[in-house]
């Protein structure tokens, strides 16, 4: 399931990142956007399809280019 269809105030792990970009991925890493990590969803913009998130304890706000990208389990 993409993390793109979650809505607050959902959880979920990741179980998988789907990209070949290598910036896009050490992004991902740099964030803790990982397989295994465990995920909030704290809002969502119906506007910008943006989701604000909460990542070990940090919070932050992810757009469509990367949510699309990323697969969770729910």
């Amino acid at each position: 399931t993409p993390l793109s269809t979650l809505r607050p105030p959902q959880t979920a792990t990741i179980q998988r990142v789907h990209a070949d970009d290598a910036a896009l991925l050490r992004h991902l890493d740099e964030k803790g956007l990982v397989p295994g990590t465990k995920l909030e969803v704290r809002a969502h913009s119906q506007f910008d399809e943006n989701l604000t998130i909460v990542v070990n304890d940090q919070e932050m706000i992810i757009g469509p280019a990367i949510t699309r990208h990323i697969f969770i389990e729910a």
